[in-house]
């Protein structure tokens, strides 16, 4: 009992001071100051409950050592917790502990875990889940790894004879390690020196009981609270020689020590020096004998290796007398041989030098340029490599790059006169190049001396041959036309009013044979180009089999002969009148701008040289551009005589000429879209269709500006034009007849259409249109938008000129009449019928993405019928005044027909002879009842006003014979003849 008081008491002392702690489990580090927080903390985080047992899990790998792992009781926990881990942290070294008390460890259990695994009452979870459960997740059983397949097997021999080799080396390691181990042993002192547990004070160099200090530490008594310094060590022991309470107790402070005492503490510290001093003396010893007994080993094996070392060294010797003194001798004869193959090399190579120029000067009588640039490069290769230093040839290597300059000089020349005879003359059918072995062979001179300058020479040349091919072509057919040439120059400087001059078929023959003498010239710049191609290629290879990657003789100012030519210059030679405009199409990526950049190495020879087709090609659409701009340039007031046919038709031979060129692979860099030659034909087709529409517009102004308004008679042309229209679908101009008489109105689909002469002229130019949308279909946008231009003019005229009045002051008319509104009625219902026509040949033109522009066509056709209905709308105006008048003047007297009714029919009579013969009669039905129903609504608004009813029975039949005049004259008219006329009742009471 007294031990458990006593180990209360000490618990609940230590406890205050334990709290605030931590939790060593958790992270971040939880801080508690109670018990009771820690404890609660404990039973929620790191305890679990199966059942009605709790299982702690504060422990290492969440396994606490000191409960059951079946679990405990809630009071047992709450007891296990209070005990175990709510006790300060050192409760071991504190605490006083209870000796029947026996520690409970890992070893304690006595549970059968065969009999804990089998046990029924767990489920197979819980039985597969056991050990990492107890045991933590990180349990691994254990497993048998399998054996690697990257050591190979060892058999018994195999160790056994390793053992051998290493037997000798692992037993004196073994004696080393054991030597080692004896040295590094920890003395008595726990680990420390051998003075660590001895008192400081003795162990001082400086004692000395002379010493006041000493004298006093070593023989007095300390105070108490103080430490003896007899008890102080340097490894922090207190001695402890006898019980200090005991010695005290006797010996007050000031006192001397206890004689026995103190000389019992000095000798039992004598006792641990002389033991360990002794033990020092054993261990030098055995380690002095141990080094002697190791200095005689080393002596023998020092003996037996200078043995074998004189052995080998005398065995050595005898191989060195035997092997290598011949291989030397044979090494040195060798060396020999190789000076003298040398010396008769340099020899032979000054016989060579001395004819070097004797043999260039007959290579050069045999214009073999290739060799005579091989010959020069090759001595002076030698001369600098092998010979250099050598007197005799000291103004050698001067002469040599003299000679090279006057060689590449020639090869220029003779390069420039053989390229203006080839591109000169024409060659033989079936012959491309006449030159071309001399070409070649100048060329591969020309590339090996790096004079790369003779490609602005085939540059200019091109130029040149296209531009006298061209002047050749078009002199010979202008003289071959027949033309009156007095006019023009007679040297024909001049050509681009002669081209003008041409006829068609001429003309069509004149660019036919151009193209055909281009193409053939650029088959032969395709020879010429695969020529270059070849040599450079025949350059290259041998400079790569040589070693020479160029000539020694190169410098700046000989990479480059000429300047480059400035292609965008226009030609001052050949003027086609005016028309030198800059061709169309240049861009900083055409081949011209490649071509004239400066060639500085092979590489770029071989990229410039396989554009020079394309090339000429290029230069080729320029002359052909200025020959059609010469061609299509027309003076003020001149008009275009060129039909849509015409342009079609020279249009597709262009553009076969651009395909055969394509399909040779002229159009790699520049395709063949955005070529001069399209860009000058799509420039020359806006031209001319804007020159087209011009025409016409001023036509069809023309035209309404002096028409008279009446009705025309109509040429066997037009009614060919229409008849031909609606029996294929297409509106287009057709050749009239020699035999055929024109009539007075055109017939469309059995309907006479009686129109002026301008509504015929117009018919016939949307006919031009449509065949100008057959012939250019990839203009068809700019087409529609003019034709729908001239449609709206058209009808917005004829508005201002009939409606507005204006033609009283262009043409005289005295008044607008109802014949003239009729006309024009008539006339735009013609062109009404027609407009379908041209927007389905528009149709047919334009690009999917181009269809919305067919809307242009429907508003015109609104525009049109509502023109139409307003021209309606004036006639019925024009008899409602009348008839309106009329009535306001009438006077219901005896005499019937009353003198006002007779006047309205006479004028409805009149109305209706100036509509017959120009409206068919079921529109004069039309215009007639609107018309009555007017006048209905009139009579009924004046005899309300005047006061006639039925139940005047006089002057309701006066009023009544009137009206019954009015319907007979309007029966009477031809095309109202079935008109349904009211009683006059009706027409009072709106029946």
């Amino acid at each position: 009992m007294a031990t458990d008081s006593r180990y209360a008491r000490h618990f609940s002392s230590q406890c205050g001071s334990l709290y605030p702690r931590e939790c060593e489990l958790c992270l971040p580090r939880l801080k508690f100051h109670d018990q009771a927080q820690f404890a609660r903390h404990l039973r929620v985080v790191h305890a679990t409950k199966e059942g009605g047992s709790y299982i702690c899990h504060y422990g290492e790998n969440n396994v606490c050592q000191k409960l059951p792992l079946e679990g405990v009781s809630d009071d047992d926990y709450e007891t296990h917790i209070r005990r175990v881990h709510c006790v300060p942290l050192q409760q071991s070294k504190l605490a006083v502990h209870d000796p029947r008390e026996k520690e409970f460890t890992l070893t304690s259990f006595t549970q059968n875990l065969s009999a804990v695994l089998s046990d029924p009452g767990r489920s197979r979870s819980e039985v597969n889940a056991f050990f990492t459960r107890h045991w933590g997740d990180s349990f691994v059983p254990p497993t048998t790894i399998p054996r690697s397949t990257l050591i190979p097997p060892i058999s018994d021999q195999q160790f056994i004879a390793h053992s051998k080799n290493t037997s000798k080396i692992y037993k004196r390691y073994h004696g080393t390690k054991r030597v080692l181990a004896s040295l590094q042993q920890p003395s008595t002192c726990s680990g420390e020196s051998d003075g660590d547990d001895l008192p400081l004070m003795l162990m001082d160099p400086l004692f000395h009981l002379s010493d006041e200090r000493t004298f006093t530490e070593m023989f007095i008594v300390p105070p108490k609270g103080t430490t003896d310094p007899l008890t102080v060590t340097r490894c922090g022991r207190t001695v402890v020689s006898i019980p200090h309470e005991e010695a005290d107790g006797r010996n007050p402070h000031g006192s001397f020590r206890d004689y026995m005492l103190l000389s019992a503490s000095l000798e039992s510290f004598h006792d641990v020096v002389d033991s360990r001093l002794s033990t020092r003396l054993v261990a030098k010893s055995a380690a002095f004998w141990q080094m002697v007994h190791s200095y005689g080993g080393l002596h023998e094996e020092l003996a037996d290796a200078m043995a074998d070392i004189r052995k080998v060294r005398s065995n050595l010797q005898a191989v060195a007398n035997l092997v290598c003194e011949r291989a030397r001798k044979i090494m040195r004869l060798y060396e020999k041989r190789e000076k003298k193959q040398k010396l008769l090399a340099k020899l032979y190579d000054v016989s060579c030098l001395r004819e070097a120029q004797t043999t260039v000067q007959m290579l050069l009588n045999q214009s073999d340029y290739p060799k005579v640039i091989e010959c020069i490069e090759t001595s002076e290769e030698v001369l600098n490599s092998e010979l250099s230093g050598v007197q005799c040839f000291r103004h050698l290597g001067s002469q040599l790059r003299e000679l090279y300059g006057v060689i590449g000089r020639m090869m220029l020349d003779d390069f420039a006169s053989l390229i203006q005879k080839e591109f000169g003359t024409k060659p033989e059918e079936g012959v491309l190049l006449t030159y071309d072995g001399e070409l070649s062979c100048v060329l591969m001179g020309l590339i090996q001396v790096r004079r790369f300058g003779f490609m602005s020479m085939v540059r200019t040349e091109i130029m040149e041959a296209l531009k006298g091919i061209l002047r050749h072509e078009v002199k010979l057919h202008i003289v071959e036309s027949g033309l009156d040439l007095t006019d023009f120059d007679p040297t024909l400087n001049q050509l681009g009013e002669p081209v003008r001059r041409l006829k068609f078929s001429d003309w069509l023959k004149t660019v036919k044979d151009v193209t055909k003498e281009f193409f053939d010239f650029c088959k032969r710049v395709q020879n010429l180009q695969d020529v270059i191609h070849e040599s450079a290629e025949r350059v290259r290879n041998n400079a790569s089999v040589t070693g020479l990657n160029g000539s020694p003789f190169v410098s700046e100012d000989s990479l480059q002969l000429r300047p480059p030519v400035d292609l965008s210059s226009s030609d001052q030679d050949v003027a086609f009148g005016s028309a030198g405009a800059s061709t169309p199409g240049d861009t900083s990526g055409d081949p011209a701008a490649l071509l004239a950049v400066e060639i500085r190495s092979l590489p770029q020879l071989l990229r410039t040289a396989s554009i020079l087709t394309e090339f000429a090609h290029h230069c080729a659409q320029g002359r052909l551009c200025r020959l059609l701009i010469a061609r299509f340039k027309l003076q003020e007031g001149v008009p275009d005589l060129t039909s849509p046919e015409q342009l079609t038709e020279m249009i597709t031979l262009l553009r076969e000429y651009q395909q055969d060129c394509a399909d040779q692979g002229w159009h790699k860099v520049e395709p063949v879209v955005v070529s001069p030659l399209s860009m000058c034909l799509q420039k020359l087709c806006l031209e001319y269709i804007e020159r087209f529409h011009t025409q016409r517009r001023s036509k069809m102004s023309g035209m309404l500006d002096a028409e008279l308004w009446k009705a025309s008679e109509v040429g066997a042309e037009f009614q060919c034009l229409v008849d031909e229209s609606l029996r294929t679908g297409r509106l287009k101009n057709v050749p009239a007849p020699s035999l055929s008489v024109g009539g007075e109105a055109i017939i469309v689909d059995n309907t006479p259409y009686v129109v002026v002469s301008s509504a015929l002229v117009f018919l016939k130019i949307l006919a031009d249109y449509c065949e100008c949308f057959v012939a250019l279909p990839e203009f068809a946008a700019d087409i529609l938008s003019r034709v729908v231009e001239l449609l709206k003019g058209f009808n917005s005229r004829c508005c201002q000129l009939i409606l507005g009045a204006g033609a009283l002051q262009l043409v005289g008319l005295k008044t607008i009449s109802v014949r003239n509104l009729a006309l024009a009625s008539r006339s735009l219902q013609l062109i009404v019928h027609f407009v379908p026509f041209v927007a389905h040949e528009a149709e047919l033109s334009l690009k999917e993405d181009q269809k919305h522009l067919l809307r242009h066509f429907k508003q015109a056709l609104t525009d049109y019928g509502d023109h139409i209905k307003e021209i309606t709308s004036k006639l019925v105006s024009v008899i409602d005044h009348h008839t309106t008048n009329c009535l306001n003047n009438w006077e219901i007297s005896s005499s019937v027909p009353s003198s006002s009714f007779q006047q309205i029919c006479r004028q409805m009579q009149k109305f209706h002879n100036g509509l017959a013969g120009i409206i068919p009669d079921d529109q004069i039905k039309s215009l007639f009842e609107t018309v009555h129903e007017h006048f209905k609504g009139n009579l009924k608004l004046h005899l309300a006003r005047i006061g006639i009813s039925p139940h005047d029975s006089l002057k309701y039949g006066f009023v009544s014979q009137d009206y019954a005049f009015y319907a007979q004259s309007l029966r009477a008219m031809s095309s109202c003849s079935d008109l349904n006329v009211e009683s006059l009742n009706d027409v009072i009471y709106g029946r």
